[in-house]
């Protein structure tokens, strides 16, 4: 894997989130599409979760953009399952698929990548 975008911020505590999917999606014009991971670790699940209002916040919903790793085809895709457990909610209730690992697979999978930008 040449690249991997790590969220580790939820989606409201700062524009980190929306700034890193900018550069993820913005990557994918420059790197195939399969060497490229994405890593939801710590808060940064709490991208994943459905059904999040951030109209309320007066916030853009940049969320559903997530979504949009299908259509670019990114399918290494993974999510820490400490952190899923840490907030109480299920990972199969994800807004997009990823793979469920503990924090030390996922890291053994991120070592693999060349370069790492964390968000």
């Amino acid at each position: 894997m040449k690249l991997a975008f790590v969220f580790t911020e939820s989606p409201f505590a700062s524009s980190a989130s929306r700034e890193g999917l900018d550069a993820l999606l913005a990557a994918t014009a420059f790197v195939d599409e399969d060497e490229i991971g994405v890593f939801f670790v710590d808060d940064g699940v709490l991208n994943l979760c459905p059904q999040q209002q951030p109209h309320l916040l007066w916030q853009k919903d940049s969320l559903a953009a997530f979504k949009l790793l299908d259509l670019y085809a990114i399918e290494q895709r993974y999510s820490a399952l400490e952190a899923w457990k840490a907030f109480g909610l299920m990972h199969e209730n994800s807004l997009i698929e990823t793979a469920c690992l503990p924090i030390d697979r996922l890291m053994q999978k991120l070592a693999t990548a060349e370069k790492v930008l964390t968000f």
